[in-house]
């Protein structure tokens, strides 16, 4: 064993602080992938049918198996050096880098997602379209790039850790040896082609997602335009109509995508950024307020998804009906048990105005008051659902 390491690094309080927030934070986000995975295989077929779904498994399976390494922290690092706090050896140390770096297809698949939405909403480019000519290509850019890189790193002995969970690292890093500040040795290049990976994708889901809210806001303004409106009509009493209700949900749910990507990868972000700034990575790693955070929101992945997931039905359940006094926890209740499937199926045999496209070519034909006079959309619609 090498015992001339030059850095204790942080102390065994936080690291055993760092282990159990680790734990807690990797058990939620297990828990929020599979029940994103229990509630679209639970109606089988007829929710697998769907190509946003079939997205959203591949996200929350990725997820799953990442939000699973990452709750295990340092354990399965390997105790090579007096620095090392793992119980495990560089096989259970490769595994869990695996699956680490599997997760970074998560990000790839919000992207992939938006860009479902884009389509089918601001384009009118219809799901079977969409499963026939580019489904595959969708699947392949979120993991292809990352399940690669994972078995690089497998194949190469890339992966190490000691205080943190196993990535892409040198022993260098715990010896204080690392030349020119690169704690990634031969990995460095994988860290930085997830790095530019994940930035690519973030960019891509803020722009497609905040494209699709402005085309729903273009067309409930064109409809507010041609609408009748009685002149008895009370303002304060007005009930937004679906399509504004959806553009609404849909600018949530993207502020939702974007606060739990930057709350998951912020960190890692931290020290990629010290490094290409000649800064010392120690500097940030062994402090107390990032062991501590990173334990806390990078595992936390799967229970973002979720919350993003699950907040449009919510609304669409209190707006269905009309009690907004409906509690977000009894309202989650009701999609995860299926409670709320038997209004939803009598709903989808009543007349309805449910694509946006159909909304738009009929503008000037007073559509509004068509929507007003049918049924509520039930919560699956795309536009009300991630």
């Amino acid at each position: 064993m090498l015992t001339d390491c030059e850095s204790k690094g942080v102390n065994h309080a936080v690291l055993t602080a760092y282990k159990w927030i680790s734990a807690a934070s990797g058990s939620l986000s297990i828990i929020g992938s599979s029940l994103i995975i229990y509630i679209i295989i639970r109606r089988g077929r007829s929710q697998l049918s769907r190509v946003r779904n079939r997205l959203l498994l591949g996200l929350s399976v990725v997820d799953l198996l990442s939000s699973a390494a990452r709750a295990l922290s340092f354990l399965p690092t390997p105790k090579l050096t007096a620095c090392s706090y793992g119980i495990g050896n560089l096989s259970t140390c490769a595994a869990q880098g695996f699956f680490v770096q599997l997760g970074m297809a998560g990000p790839g698949y919000n992207a992939m997602l938006s860009i479902y939405f884009l389509m089918t909403v601001r384009y009118g480019i219809e799901s079977t379209i969409i499963a026939k000519k580019y489904e595959l290509l969708m699947h392949a850019y979120a993991i292809t790039p990352v399940l690669t890189t994972a078995i690089i790193g497998v194949a190469k002995n890339m992966y190490f850790g000691a205080e943190k969970a196993c990535w892409f690292l040198d022993v260098c890093q715990v010896l204080g040896s690392c030349p020119k500040a690169n704690i990634w040795g031969n990995g460095q290049w994988v860290v930085i082609f997830t790095a530019v990976f994940n930035v690519l994708n973030m960019a891509c889901t803020i722009f497609c997602i905040l494209a699709t809210y402005w085309s729903l806001r273009q067309v409930h303004l064109a409809i507010q335009r041609h609408a009748f409106q009685p002149h008895a009509q009370t303002v304060r009493h007005r009930r937004p109509p679906m399509v504004e209700f959806a553009a609404n949900e849909s600018f949530k749910q993207a502020i939702l995508y974007f606060a739990g990507f930057t709350l998951t990868w912020v960190w890692t972000s931290i020290i990629v950024l010290v490094i290409m700034f000649g800064g010392a990575p120690k500097l940030v790693s062994d402090q107390v307020w990032y062991t501590l955070s990173m334990g806390l929101f990078l595992p936390l992945q799967g229970f973002w998804n979720f919350f993003a997931f699950i907040c449009p039905m919510v609304s669409a359940i209190q707006r269905r009906e009309h009690n907004n006094n409906v509690s977000f926890i009894s309202a989650v209740k009701k999609i995860i048990s299926g409670e709320s499937q038997g209004v939803i199926e009598r709903r989808r045999s009543a007349p309805r105005c449910d694509a946006v496209i159909d909304i738009q070519t009929r503008v000037g034909e007073n559509a509004e008051a068509n929507c007003d006079r049918s049924p509520e959309p039930d919560i699956s619609l795309s536009i009300v659902t991630p």
